[in-house]
């Protein structure tokens, strides 16, 4: 049972979330709570005086939970204060021009070996890191270019956005 939550589907089993690597080794995983999520999930824009955030909303056990970029650093641990917007579009194609991006610079179609050696190994370690991918590790997403431009420029990003961003693409697909 997980927060009053029962069902002969759900898989979990025990994880130490003090040891390293906690969030990717051996993580707890409900079946129905994850299915619930992905079927009632809605993601909606809210104006906050003069700024947009996006807030997802489901029902999970019958309760309508409401969570949004904050509450995604507060859950992972990062920090909530001090953070700067993601990138512009024209700041990621100024970066990948100044790493010397050896293909037309089309955002939405980025490739790892377009890239020098260094860059590459830094954006593959950086989409096996932080994607699911069981193949096409040389495609570069929105997200990773926007983990790697903040890594290079050490800009403390809000990365309860780009999980908002990245969940309302999902979410959004066919």
């Amino acid at each position: 049972m997980k927060d009053g939550y029962e069902s002969e589907d759900s898989y979990s089993h025990e994880v130490d979330l003090d040891s390293p690597g906690a969030l990717t080794t051996n993580p707890v995983l409900y079946l129905d709570i994850l299915h619930e999520f992905w079927t009632t999930a809605m993601v909606r824009t809210v104006m906050n005086d003069n700024s947009v955030s996006l807030v997802v909303t489901c029902t999970i056990g019958g309760q309508q939970i409401e969570f949004n970029m904050q509450d995604v650093n507060t859950a992972l641990g990062l920090p909530t204060a001090n953070l700067v917007e993601v990138p512009t579009k024209d700041e990621l194609t100024n970066f990948m021009d100044f790493i010397n991006y050896g293909g037309r610079i089309n955002l939405a179609s980025l490739n790892r070996t377009n890239l020098r050696n260094e860059w590459s190994f830094v954006f593959d370690s950086i989409v096996r890191a932080f994607t699911y991918m069981k193949t096409g590790y040389d495609n570069i997403s929105s997200m990773v270019q926007k983990l790697v431009f903040s890594i290079a420029h050490n800009r403390h990003l809000i990365v309860g956005l780009l999980i908002l961003e990245e969940l309302t693409t999902r979410l959004t697909m066919p």
